[in-house]
């Protein structure tokens, strides 16, 4: 299957570089006054327990607005809770997310993967790396993530479609037509989609199929 690049598919964060002037932590690791958490001034809440609540606040922020360099200060934070308290599967969660955000995808990904083996069954995680195992072309492992996301959760669509792409990619033609179809039953309307299996019925010698859907991907537009 020709190559295209993982982002070329939906719902695929977009990394914004922009520097914020005025950020919500301090290089101490404090909060900015523009982030604001209920009861803290009336210490009902530890303050490790405030700085964790503070730092995946800051971390849903920055994905959020695009304004991904908010989440440095937020790394240090996560990264002592959860040597401190390794059990958290959502403090994981969110550290593996600011690495993430500053494009170290590796450590994200092996935060994460640390994560999956006390909750192998975690839907955001094993999206999140199944999307990071797809843009580095780490194929066999994002087959199988994405395997057992369909199996958790068989009604959306761009799971589907990434292992529709990823399959492609693996050289395994038919169970990616496969996936690919199942994809555009749960969501008709996305071109990539359509395109892919454009490309996928052109190599195992359907032409009818394959032109209905890049015409169906020319109708639709870039989605």
């Amino acid at each position: 299957m020709p190559k295209l690049p993982a982002n070329d598919v939906p719902h695929t964060s977009q990394t914004d570089h922009r520097v914020m002037s005025k950020p919500l932590f301090d290089i101490s690791g404090q909060p900015n006054k523009e982030l604001k958490l209920f009861q803290k001034e009336l210490n009902k809440i530890p303050e490790q327990e405030l700085l964790r609540a503070e730092a995946i606040a800051l971390v849903k922020t920055a994905e959020l607005s695009g304004k991904h360099s908010l989440v440095v200060d937020a790394v240090a934070i996560l990264e002592e809770w959860v040597r401190v308290v390794p059990e958290d599967i959502t403090a994981h969660q969110f550290l593996g997310t600011a690495y993430y955000l500053l494009e170290e995808h590796r450590i994200a990904l092996g935060v994460w993967e640390t994560a999956l083996k006390k909750d192998p069954d975690n839907e955001y995680l094993l999206r999140r790396v199944m999307m990071v195992y797809h843009e580095n072309e780490l194929l066999e492992n994002g087959i199988e993530a994405g395997r057992k996301l369909i199996a958790i959760n068989p009604n959306d669509y761009e799971y589907f479609g990434r292992l529709s792409h990823m399959l492609g990619q693996n050289g395994e033609t038919q169970e990616a037509i496969k996936m690919g179809e199942r994809a555009l039953e749960l969501d008709p309307s996305i071109s990539r989609i359509h395109r892919w299996l454009g490309e996928l019925y052109d190599q195992v010698g359907n032409p009818e199929k394959s032109q209905f859907h890049l015409q169906q991907a020319k109708k639709l537009g870039a989605r």
